[in-house]
């Protein structure tokens, strides 16, 4: 980010086809994040019931199931801050879309890196 710390950057500095590719995100972002919560919510149900029917890998259930729940609120926070621009144009809001959508990758990333090493070990 060190390039644009001396450029502000508001609505008006976007193309419309930057501003249609932006909002044009939105509604699958919010599709995602209702597919991904009810997920997150079966998999608490799933998990529960297998703690108490004595299944033991309820910790790594939930733990996998939290971190699936942290992703969609990532991508849940980046469509309420693209709707929030839209209606705004703020630069600081646009600002806090894009944090969240770089820490929703940064997260997916590293469990991929994790879920790949994993594998390799296992075969």
């Amino acid at each position: 980010m060190d390039l644009l710390d001396d450029q502000i950057m508001g609505s008006e500095d976007l193309t419309p086809t930057a501003k249609a590719a932006l909002f044009g995100t939105r509604p699958w972002m919010m599709f995602m994040v209702i597919l991904g919560f009810v997920y997150v919510a079966f998999m608490v149900i799933v998990t529960i019931i297998g703690l108490s029917m004595g299944d033991g890998s309820g910790a790594g259930n939930l733990f996998g199931v939290a971190i699936s729940g942290y992703l969609y609120w990532l991508l849940f926070k980046t469509a309420q801050k693209i709707k929030e621009f839209g209606l705004d144009s703020s630069p600081d809001t646009l600002e806090q879309a894009l944090l969240n959508y770089k820490n929703y990758w940064l997260v997916s990333g590293i469990l991929i890196l994790i879920v790949c090493q994993l594998r390799v070990k296992t075969n």
